[in-house]
């Protein structure tokens, strides 16, 4: 299920803060209305006009790890180690200058990295605090999803968060808000409780780490240390498709790349200025302003204890 990378690394400066970028892999991943997730699906029907065709499909191959999903544990506590699989993605994935074939491949090969299973249940929450930017990105990543044959579901986030007991059954959780910061404390316990269980997390939006709430608490999930939203970068603004924009490149051998069609593409929009925390979370893809040499920083990592 995996796929088996080679480790390169680059060291960047981002204003004396961003160092030792660790760029390289691990071993090891308009649309119809979702239907909203009550427990996990067997039988989702897809989208009648999915964004594009699946270009990958989920491995047949047995697999040696549990196939059960998760189940809520009262007796879990914060100071549990966090053992499943995460990346984070650190755009919106509509944007305008993004393939959209291209960017259903870099989701269908993050639910491959970071599952425990072959054939996991996925659930995909839009956070509810989108501000209605963006809100198509949410529901195109849940047809991917089913059109590549996954059983999944779509949950829209209550006012006040999930709890660990939303997450039943499930493999895969991706917390999706493509232009704003997630903002409710109980969905980011719910996930830690899902992740200290061995099981993949996706984080996706373009000011995803920046979490007002407990900023150490997502930072402990995501492995990356928010610095500021990327607006103003190295002198430079990038917001909202104008300005100056982003140039993301990703790595050949990372866990997102394999049947990309292209490594290399235009952002126009504001990406959050992190480092990585650990060693263990290889940043598989980076930016910078673009048509500059100026120093890079994350766009997508990929995390395995």
């Amino acid at each position: 299920m995996f796929i088996i990378g080679l480790l390169a690394c680059s060291e960047y400066n981002v204003n004396d803060k961003l160092s030792n970028i660790e760029v390289g892999v691990l071993d090891s991943a308009d649309t119809a209305d979702p239907p909203l997730a009550s427990e996990p699906s067997s039988a989702p029907e897809p989208s009648s006009e999915p964004s594009s065709e699946p270009s990958s499909e989920p491995s047949s191959e047995p697999s040696s790890e549990p196939p059960d999903g998760f189940t809520p544990d009262d007796s879990s506590t914060p100071n549990d180690p966090l053992v499943g699989n995460v990346v984070t993605i650190l755009m919106a994935l509509s944007n305008q200058w993004l393939d959209p074939v291209n960017a259903e491949i870099l989701m269908l090969n993050s639910i491959d990295y970071v599952s425990p299973v072959n054939l996991p249940n996925v659930l995909v929450i839009r956070d509810d605090n989108t501000n209605g930017e963006d809100e198509i990105d949410s529901e195109n990543i849940y047809n991917w999803i089913v059109n590549a044959g996954f059983s999944a579901n779509f949950l829209e986030e209550p006012e006040d968060g999930i709890q660990a007991s939303d997450l039943t059954g499930y493999h895969v959780v991706i917390l999706s808000n493509p232009g704003f910061p997630a903002d409710d404390l109980s969905t980011i316990e719910a996930m830690r409780s899902f992740s200290q269980q061995g099981f993949g997390i996706i984080f996706q939006g373009d000011d995803i780490t920046n979490f007002a709430p407990d900023r150490p608490l997502m930072e402990s999930l995501t492995r990356l240390a928010f610095i500021d939203n990327g607006i103003e970068y190295e002198g430079y603004t990038i917001n909202d498709n104008e300005g100056s924009a982003y140039g993301v490149t990703i790595n050949p051998v990372s866990p997102v790349a394999n049947g990309m069609s292209t490594l290399f593409f235009i952002y126009g929009n504001d990406i959050d200025t992190t480092v990585s925390t650990t060693n263990d979370n290889s940043v598989v893809a980076w930016c910078t302003v673009d048509g500059t040499d100026l120093p890079a920083k994350p766009v997508i990592t990929a995390y395995q204890p």
